[in-house]
C-alpha cells in the first residue's frame, strides 16, 4: 500500500514538471499530434518502479540509522555527523548539524527506541527511504522518515523529515 502512495505521490510530481509556456507564443497555430501517434520507445523517459528494500539494503540502512542515533545520544555529534551523506556533509557544518539536532530534532538525543518500518527503494538502489518511529517513555512518539544513499562507506544519511503516525493526536 505505502509502495503505491509513493508511486501515486511521485506521478504528481513529475506531473508538476511539466514545461512552462512562453512568454511570446507563436501565432502560427501548431500541429496537434494525431491521438493514434505513437511516441518511439527511445522517446520515452523511464520510469521508476519502487520496490522493498532487499534485506541486505534494509540492515544496512538499519545499521547507519542507529549507529548514528547512538552517537547523539552518546552526545558524540562528530561520529552522529561522519553518518551523514558526503552530499549532505558539503552543504551543512558540522556545527550547523549539531544545531539542527539540537532545535528539531531533539528526541535523538534521549532514551529512545528505534521501530524500524518501510524501506523502499527502486531497482538502481543507489537510494533508499527509511521509515523510523522513535520511542521514549512518557513522550509522544516520533515518525522519521529517513532518505539514505549508498556510499563506498555503506549508507549514509542524506536528510531526514517528520511524518504523522496514524494513530497520533494533534
Amino acid at each position: 500500500m505505502r509502495v503505491a502512495g509513493l508511486v501515486l505521490a511521485a506521478l504528481f510530481v513529475l506531473a508538476g514538471c511539466s514545461a512552462v509556456p512562453e512568454e511570446n507564443p507563436s501565432p502560427v497555430p501548431q500541429e496537434t499530434p494525431d491521438a493514434t501517434t505513437e511516441t518511439p520507445a527511445e522517446e520515452l523517459e523511464p520510469q521508476m518502479i519502487l520496490r522493498d528494500c532487499r534485506d541486505s539494503e534494509r540492515v544496512g540502512a538499519h545499521n547507519t540509522v542507529t549507529a548514528q542515533t547512538d552517537a547523539l545520544r552518546a552526545g558524540d555529534f562528530e561520529a552522529a555527523y561522519s553518518y551523514a551523506s558526503p552530499s549532505f556533509q558539503d552543504t551543512v557544518s558540522l556545527e550547523q548539524f549539531a544545531g539542527l539536532i539540537l532545535a528539531s530534532y531533539q528526541p535523538l538525543l534521549g532514551d529512545v527506541v528505534l521501530e524500524f518500518g518501510d524501506c523502499i527503494t527502486d531497482d538502481s538502489a543507489e537510494e533508499l527511504s527509511l521509515d523510523v518511529v522513535l520511542r521514549a517513555e512518557g513522550q509522544d512518539s516520533l515518525g522519521l522518515r529517513y532518505i539514505l544513499v549508498d556510499t563506498d562507506e555503506g549508507w549514509r544519511v542524506s536528510g531526514a523529515s517528520d511524518f504523522r503516525l496514524a494513530g497520533q493526536s494533534t
